[in-house]
């Protein structure tokens, strides 16, 4: 069963997003640590995804500006790929979104 969590800086499951980003982006894509881990985080709204209470997925929102929002950070743990999970994850951050009155969304993406 898939679950999600909206969580700040703060919450004690962001270290759950953290450990995410770091297999994926700082260990599999080779990204530096302080590069991957800025300042926004502590601005940021991030999700946790969870699959059958296992933290599988994480994803970042952080205001550009008042009307802008940017979906970033967005890492699948590599045994949990190629199950449609990326797909969700960006739909969850989608819904939450529309509930605010933002007109654009950025992402960044990459191989």
């Amino acid at each position: 069963m898939t679950e999600f969590r909206w969580l700040s800086y703060s919450n004690e499951d962001f270290k759950s997003c953290l450990e995410i980003r770091k297999k994926v982006f700082c260990e599999e894509q080779n990204i530096k640590e302080e590069t991957e881990f800025d300042s926004l985080d502590e601005k940021a709204a991030h999700l946790l995804m969870l699959e059958d209470d296992v933290p599988v997925g994480t994803g970042r929102v952080t205001k550009t500006n008042s009307r802008v929002l940017h979906f970033g950070h967005i890492a699948i743990l590599k045994e949990a790929r190629n199950k449609g999970l990326g797909k969700k994850l960006l739909e969850e951050m989608i819904k939450r979104t529309k509930e605010t009155c933002v007109n654009k969304i950025t992402i960044n993406a990459q191989k």
